[in-house]
């Protein structure tokens, strides 16, 4: 940072403005700290001017202080001012500007030049706060400090994960997988403006490139969380190398795998990386050593073995530091001469089209968009040198050498080489860039990582060879074998659908390249409503087939059941919804709340994997294709039951559900896909639960600041809520009581829901039922106008209910109204004008209606479907726990040990002792809630820990941890540190499904399966019997007289027989009957055919005429028939 040293200051009490230009033309915007050097050292030709209303203090050179000076405030930074005068234009600089906090990152973000006057800043700000005599002025100083330190040492924080990282490139997966939770949003825009901060390209290039490599290995993480013991193709052939009884062996397998095209990038890295950590670790043996780098030269002489020639061309320009130099050997390489002999035999020649798309291939590699080709973008970007060279090449053969047929025909040109190998051969011969360095330059692990359409990283440890000790040992094979693997991102395989599962409704989606889709059901719906009803001859019906059915059996039909999802039957959200439902909700033998119809008792998981089973045949009659793998979301404020009881419907429906994401940030994503940034809040308003989220998208970075809602909100409330208002009008006018009667209910219900859709858009409508109940006078009918007005009025409460939430949301996040920049409507119920008009009154500004609210959670579903599988780079998803996690401590307290709205995966510890003497046992009980005492929070699970040694209380020592996956799911376990002993569990409902009782239910989806399948084959068949039937009797009309009549009886009996057979059940005899009938129908044929012959014989008669007639079309037929 030499130009530091050049830097002129300029403070300006007037315009309260700082600004910082060098010499040398680069704007960058640097600490303060950048010409502070505690008045240690003197300063080469350095000039510091404050420039004042008044006064201009002008310094040519700044004196050394003496070190006699005691006060550090006293010490003089400039001629004429002190550090405390210097702290106070600070001070003053951010009291009376008051600029942004990412201005205020800035002067703190270079921490070793920070850390020299931070202590005086801070003192000089409490000196200040004492002296005042204004209570205002008073407390903004104090809250100055406390703001600053908090940015102070959150920053620290982050300045240790990264020191860490850089003290440790090589590692960076590990560490990855150990400090997950430390890996933020804000972890990385610390990064980001670190490298921003930082003068010099290849400061800001190491910084940058470390960043993405960081984000890569974090993505992997996250990606393979569930996956973790599958081995990838690279590892089972590394490990097959490394099983050979040589290493000629091992040199001859690399060979041939490089001439097969089975030598791709990530068993490149891998022998990279095993080669370099063999070498730069302290307990691995020589021989070992020599082995991985006869393994290493193997690789890189196989790779040369098949290098295209374009790639050498590139590495000899590439390192060519004069440009003109460069241009004259490229205009070589296009132009060897008329004269065939006159080429040199080791020059290197091709054609401008042929490397300019090795070029394209390369800056692929490298991750970069086309559009991007200008060098300051590149330089804007810390991209290294060779890409900037590269972008000059490019150009320069674009310019003078193809013209733009030339260039779009070679855009849409498909690329079969193995970017890869390519990439790894053209980095390798680099002069800024050795193999040795491979491993740890983050440069080309990035680009190999995030290159191509498929994801990759590096499988093995590295830090695993530190295990490899000088045992005596001459040779690593069948050693290596056991390589660690703490991760590998690697596509899930198969297309991932996502689905949201809702209250009223439920959606499907799926990427199609870089694109979701929602898919359209049977129906023709892009949604599905989430209806299942079983009628009266015992079938299942899902969807809109059971919606239709409702009016007429209300009793059997199971709506909005993902309210009941993980309840207990006590709950008393559990008892409102029984009042507000025509079908039985009863307790289940273990206490959970299930439904009942048609005499079975069904769980809502049940209920709820009808629907998935549904939604995965609607995507797999699109796909023409089995699907097994599905992202499904879940309200934001779901507990760990709700969640678990998902999964497990999931598992039911016979898909393996790789992830559960949030409503709320589903609905970030797919409308952030598309590089939108920013502080956005999320009002999910929908058929049951209401979610708000507050999001920062950043870089491809969702990161959730906080979440809140009430799972107990939602558009079925608003139904139930007018419902009662026309069954109270119906009463007041009629007195009869339409409560008692259910299918007058299911009425009431339907026609209420449809009001409310219709007054989103019209300022009133008529609700009329005829005959909607009768007594002795007569049928009566319900006759309703209902205007906008007095449905707000009847709803206002619940609208009123969504304000708390966001308000909480808002200080949870830590941000103000203002800095919100988009607020998205997310849930049909958001349609209401009266919602949109509090959430403007709520964040101040008009909602967002980019998204369908109605889709855009199942489009955010299958996005996170395309980051697992490898199809969506460049995103990652920081999602938060919305409520605290904790257990029971003495006297009944609450002692959380995962706060809310923590980023997931998490995982916290904490030591606790025993509350008796000798007390051998202890019950861990698991909550989660807010509130302080634990009978009021939410009871997940309980367990003991036996078997511990008596002694006296307090002694004991117990460690409880805390683990949350990226599915929200927990897992606890409590270990003995004196014995070890550990008891752990997964937390499910202290009555959730056994995993007998899910494997059961298992069956019973797949035997429903079974039963449908041969159900729709009954249908088909019986159609198709149909079909033949009217067939045979229009045949039978048409030609009755001229056959004989004992034919005609056969075909009558045989259309008889079928239609016996079609009234039953038995396929088997359908089909029997159904071909009998065909054969003797085909009795006709052969009649009129032998009939058409003898009247030719017999002469020019009128039976000869028709006949002749007749026989072309025989002859016809029977062309056809030979033809097929």
């Amino acid at each position: 940072m030499a130009n530091l040293l050049e830097t002129s200051i300029f403070f300006s009490s007037a315009d309260k403005l700082i600004s910082f230009a060098s010499h040398n033309s680069q704007s960058h915007l640097l600490p303060f700290s950048a010409f502070i050097n505690g008045g240690r050292r003197r300063r080469k030709s350095s000039t510091i001017t404050f420039a004042s209303d008044t006064v201009t203090y002008s310094s040519i050179t700044s004196t050394e202080v003496k070190s006699s000076v005691e006060d550090p405030m006293e010490v003089e930074v400039a001629e004429g001012y002190t550090m405390a005068q210097f702290c106070d234009k600070i001070i003053d600089l951010f009291l009376n500007e008051k600029p942004k906090v990412k201005q205020w990152k800035t002067y703190l973000v270079l921490r070793d030049e920070w850390n020299k006057y931070s202590v005086n800043f801070y003192r000089r700000c409490r000196i200040r706060a004492d002296s005042e005599t204004d209570p205002i002025l008073k407390q903004k100083l104090l809250s100055l400090e406390s703001k600053v330190k908090k940015i102070d040492e959150e920053m620290e924080k982050h300045n240790d994960l990264l020191k860490e990282i850089q003290e440790n490139p090589t590692d960076i997966n590990a560490i990855a997988a150990k400090r997950r939770r430390d890996f933020t949003g804000e972890f990385f825009r610390y990064v980001a403006l670190l490298s921003e901060t930082l003068d010099g390209l290849e400061d800001r290039d190491a910084v940058a490139r470390l960043a993405t490599r960081c984000l890569s290995a974090v993505s992997a993480y996250d990606n393979t969380l569930e996956s973790v013991e599958t081995l990838d193709s690279a590892q089972a052939k590394f490990d097959d190398i490394l099983n050979s009884p040589s290493v000629d062996a091992a040199c001859e397998k690399i060979r041939s795998l490089a001439k097969s095209k089975e030598l791709d990038s990530s068993l490149i890295l891998l022998i990279n990386s095993a080669y370099a950590a063999a070498k730069e670790s302290q307990t691995v043996t020589n021989e070992a050593k020599d082995v991985m780098y006869h393994l290493y030269k193997a690789t890189k002489s196989s790779l040369r073995s098949i290098t295209p020639k374009e790639i050498k061309l590139l590495k000899y320009l590439l390192n060519i530091t004069d440009p003109e130099e460069r241009f004259s050997a490229l205009a070589t390489a296009f132009s060897p001469g008329d004269d065939h002999e006159a080429k040199d035999p080791k020059a290197l020649y091709t054609t401008p089209k042929e490397l300019h798309k090795w070029i394209k291939i390369m800056l692929d590699a490298y991750h970069l968009n086309k559009e991007e080709t200008d060098i300051k973008e590149a330089k804007q970007m810390s991209q290294p040198i060779v890409i900037q060279r590269l972008f000059i090449l490019k150009d320069t053969i674009e310019d003078e050498y193809l013209d733009k047929k030339t260039i779009v025909a070679d855009e849409n040109q498909k690329k079969e080489e193995d970017t890869s190998q390519t990439f790894l051969l053209f980095v390798s011969d680099l002069k800024p860039y050795d193999l040795h360095r491979l491993s740890s330059n983050q440069m080309a692990s990035v680009a190999l990582l995030r290159s191509l359409r498929r994801r990759e990283v590096q499988t093995a440890s590295v830090s695993a060879f530190k295990s490899i000790s000088a045992n005596g040992k001459t040779s690593l094979f069948g050693k290596l074998g056991y390589l660690a693997r703490p991760f590998c991102s690697r596509p899930v395989g198969n297309d991932v659908i996502g689905i949201d599962l809702g209250t009223t409704n439920s959606c499907v989606a799926v990427m199609e390249g870089k694109t979701p889709r929602v898919i359209e059901n049977a129906e023709g719906s892009r949604t599905t409503p989430s209806v299942v009803a079983i009628n009266q001859k015992g079938e299942l019906l899902v969807g809109t087939p059971a919606k239709r059915q409702a009016v007429t059996n209300p009793t059997n039909t199971i709506f909005g059941s993902k309210r009941l999802i993980g309840r207990r039957f006590d709950d008393p959200q559990t008892q409102k919804e029984m009042k507000m439902v025509p079908y039985k909700i009863v307790k289940a033998p273990n206490g959970d709340a299930w439904v009942e119809a048609n005499g079975q008792m069904f769980s809502p998981s049940q209920i709820g994997a009808n629907i998935l089973t549904k939604m995965k045949e609607t995507a797999e009659a699109y796909l023409g294709k089995s699907i097994t793998k599905a992202v499904v979301t879940v309200p934001a404020y779901f507990n760990d039951a709700q969640r678990q009881a998902t999964k497990d419907a999931g598992k039911i429906s016979g898909l393996d559900v790789l992830r559960i994401i949030n409503e709320p940030t589903a609905a970030a994503l797919s409308y952030g896909m598309n590089n939108k940034e920013g502080v956005i809040a999320v009002f999910d308003l929908g058929g049951g639960t209401f979610d708000v989220s507050i999001l920062e998208i950043s870089s491809g970075v969702f990161e959730v600041k906080a979440t809140n809602g009430d799972t107990f909100l939602g558009g079925e409330d608003f139904d139930n809520t007018l419902l009662e208002y026309l069954v109270d009008e119906f009463k007041r006018s009629d007195n009869i009581d339409l409560t008692k009667d259910k299918l007058a209910l299911q009425r009431l219900r339907e026609a209420a829901e449809k009001a409310k859709i219709e007054l989103s858009s019209t300022s009133q409508t008529e609700i009329n039922l005829p005959f909607i109940t009768a007594d002795a006078s007569g049928a009566k009918h319900l006759k309703i106008t209902l205007t906008r007005s007095k449905f707000e009025a009847l709803v206002g409460k619940l609208i009123e209910r969504t304000r708390s939430p966001c308000q909480n949301c808002l200080k949870d996040a830590g941000i103000t109204v203002k800095e919100v920049d988009e607020v998205l409507l997310v849930g049909g119920m958001t349609r209401v004008p009266k919602v949109q008009e509090i959430v403007s009154e709520i964040f101040g500004k008009s909602p967002c209606k980019g998204v369908n609210p109605d889709e855009a959670v199942a489009m955010g579903a299958a996005i996170q479907g395309g980051i697992l599988r490898g199809d969506v780079k460049e995103l990652l998803l920081l999602d938060v726990t919305p409520l605290s996690l904790g257990l029971e401590t003495l006297g009944g307290i609450f002692t959380k040990l995962i706060q809310r709205n923590t980023t997931i995966p998490t995982k916290k510890s904490q030591v606790f002792s025993t509350a008796a003497d000798n007390q051998m046992q202890v019950g861990i009980k698991v909550l989660q809630g807010e509130r302080e005492m634990a009978s009021d929070n939410k009871l997940l699970g309980e367990f003991d820990l036996m078997g511990i040694p008596p002694a006296p209380r307090g002694m004991p020592q117990i460690e409880v941890t805390f683990d949350i996956d990226a599915n929200g799911i927990v897992t606890v376990s409590a270990k003995d540190k004196a014995t070890g002993k550990e008891q752990q569990i997964t937390i499910r409902s202290s009555g959730g499904l056994s995993d007998d009782e899910i494997n059961r239910m298992v069956k019973e989806a797949e035997l429903n399966a079974q039963k449908d399948q041969e159900k729709k084959q009954l249908i088909d068949l019986r159609n198709s019997a149909d079909t033949t039937i009217y067939s045979v009797e229009k045949s039978l009309s048409e030609y009755r007289e001229k056959i004989p009549a004992e034919i005609a009886s056969e075909i009558e009996t045989a259309v008889s027989d079928l239609r016996t057979a079609m009234a039953g059940e038995e396929i088997e005899d359908i089909k029997a009957k159904l071909e009998a009938a065909n054969k003797a129908v085909s009795k006709i044929g052969e009649h009129m055919s032998k009939g058409s012959g003898s009247s030719d014989s017999s002469g020019p008669s009128g039976e000869g005429t028709s006949g002749t007639e007749q026989t072309p079309e025989a002859e016809f037929e029977e062309a056809s028939g030979s033809r097929k």
